[in-house]
């Protein structure tokens, strides 16, 4: 019985391809993990994660002058609407559901197929059709299309500007410097209106005495710019780091989806094999015995 055993049990290892030990193994996981971040580096290349973060830092900074230009946030934020820029280049949510539109996957998907492809004629011919249906291009490109687009509607669908308490401490200082610059305006404005008003000056290393007015206008000049810009590095950086967790979002995603729903098989065949192989030792080592 047992060597009728063993019998049986070498020949479905033969019609496995699996007799010798050396052959179980049909990808190493170096190779498949090469293959799958190839695919997700090319499907990333589609989606533009380069392309959402301009779209996510001009979306924030727009949010960003609403709370914290002060009060030229009214004709900043009018400008922008009224030319379209901020429908064009501020919409990150748009710029996600058109990934499509930037190109087709076949070619991302082109590691993956020649992975599959490279192991079919170390199996044996029976086993051969049902690898092969694991690299149709459709089937393929169908599946990593539908685990992004999923992955980009739970994003896009609690997608939230991101915002900061900053902004408003902002916003009060430019109110603040906006009314010192409209007093130094008027004061420098008196000066041309009524005559012999006597004017203080301060001492300005390298310029000498200055008037306290230009002094005051240029300061708050200053002041105003130096808000402005923090405002803008401080939204900027809001909105690149918002778009660096979407791309490792959808990385993870495209991922999980390749190693689950299209290596699963693989894992499956190679998992079976492995059994088999294991099956022909004990069947061996019974008939030794």
């Amino acid at each position: 019985m047992a060597a009728e055993t063993r019998g049986a049990v070498r020949d479905l290892a033969a019609g496995a391809g699996v007799l010798d030990e050396s052959q179980v193994q049909l990808v190493e996981p170096a190779r498949k993990e090469r293959a799958i971040a190839s695919v997700g580096a090319g499907a990333l290349a589609l989606i533009d994660i380069e392309g959402l973060k301009r779209q996510a830092v001009a979306a924030t900074r727009f949010a960003s002058r609403r709370r914290g230009a002060g009060p030229m946030r009214y004709l900043t934020s009018a400008i922008y609407r009224l030319s379209g820029r901020a429908r064009t280049a501020a919409d990150p949510v748009a710029f996600l559901r058109g990934w499509r539109m930037r190109g087709s996957l076949a070619p991302a998907l082109e590691p993956l197929r020649g992975l599959v492809a490279s192991i079919l004629p170390s199996v044996p011919a029976p086993l051969r059709p049902s690898l092969a249906a694991l690299s149709v291009p459709a089937a393929m490109e169908k599946r990593v299309g539908a685990t992004i687009d999923r992955s980009l509607a739970a994003e896009v669908g609690g997608f939230k500007v991101p915002t900061s308490r900053l902004w408003s401490v902002i916003g009060l200082a430019q109110y603040a410097v906006t009314a010192v610059l409209i007093f130094s305006l008027l004061w420098f404005a008196s000066l041309f209106v009524v005559h012999d008003v006597p004017v203080g000056t301060i001492s300005v290393p390298y310029l000498g005495p200055v008037p306290t007015p230009v002094l005051l206008l240029s300061a708050a000049l200053l002041l105003g710019y130096v808000l402005a810009k923090l405002l803008q590095l401080n939204a900027g950086w809001l909105g690149r780091r918002w778009a660096t967790r979407v791309g490792s979002s959808i990385t993870d995603a495209i991922r999980v989806a390749i190693a689950d729903e299209l290596l699963a098989p693989l894992d499956e065949f190679d998992a079976s094999r492995t059994a088999l192989r294991k099956a022909v030792v004990l069947a061996d080592e019974c008939v030794e015995t």
